[in-house]
């Protein structure tokens, strides 16, 4: 009976062991999940810690790159800004020129109106190879005329033809009309300075340069011996052959000899 009991005791005390030892290891399982559970949500949250630095880096990349391109539209809308601003300025100081020289360009060259040309009498003009001239101004030939053979020029320091005639004279000293006509043309030619064309008829035409004052006008009729103007200081392409009046005599357009015509 006694042996029955403490049989039972034993039994029951290692019963009671083993529940324990049970309660201990489920106890351990349990924390061992907890804490790998504690590890996977600590885990999640560093990847989406990664995440959310990853996005911002983009959102500064994209944000750097809109700043960017903002800049170099700005800068190339101010680019065709300043362009569209020189072609302004260019073709305003072009248009200021163009209206500068229209109004120097009458204070330069001598503008005579059509309207102010008066022909003279066709009778009046009449002029032949019978005909004399006068001379316009008195003095030597420093070049005679010369279309079949080349002279020397010194200026230039050259042969070639004259199809005029050089008379050497003084500095202001009066030029006069050779023969009655039309005052047909007024200009200035770099060569033989300011020159006057004077119709004289039948197809001659008398030409004078190197003039300084005029005296006459375009239309204007002028009789022989008319002072027309006055010697001027000699171009630089004649500067050698001192003081003279260039002097030309045209028939249809072509050059003849003045001598031929002039009086003795």
């Amino acid at each position: 009976m006694n042996r029955n009991r403490a049989g039972r005791k034993s039994f029951m005390a290692a019963l009671t062991l083993c529940l324990v030892s049970a309660i201990a290891m489920t106890a351990g399982l349990m924390y061992n999940k907890t804490g790998k559970n504690k590890e996977l949500a600590d885990s999640n949250e560093t990847t989406a810690e990664f995440a959310t630095a990853e996005e911002a880096r983009e959102i500064v990349e994209n944000s750097t790159l809109r700043k960017n391109e903002k800049e170099k539209n700005d800068f190339i809308e101010m680019d065709t800004y300043e362009q569209d601003t020189e072609e302004i300025v260019r073709a305003t100081e072009a248009d200021t020129e163009q209206d500068t020289e229209a109004e120097i360009q009458p204070e330069t060259e001598p503008q005579i109106q059509e309207a102010d040309v008066v022909n003279a009498p066709a009778e009046s003009l009449y002029f032949d190879e019978a005909s004399t001239l006068g001379w316009p101004l008195n003095g030597e030939v420093v070049l005679e005329y010369s279309m079949d053979k080349t002279i020397y020029f010194p200026t230039l320091d050259l042969y070639k033809c004259n199809s005029g005639m050089m008379i050497q004279g003084d500095e202001g000293a009066g030029i006069f009309a050779a023969a009655t006509g039309v005052v047909t043309d007024i200009h200035y030619n770099h060569e033989f300075g300011t020159m006057v064309s004077i119709d004289i008829g039948n197809g001659y035409e008398t030409v004078y340069g190197q003039l300084n004052e005029v005296h006459c006008e375009k239309g204007e009729t002028v009789e022989k011996g008319q002072q027309i103007g006055t010697l001027s200081k000699p171009t630089a392409y004649y500067e050698s052959e001192g003081y003279h009046l260039y002097f030309k005599v045209t028939k249809d357009g072509v050059p003849v000899n003045p001598l031929d015509y002039l009086n003795e």
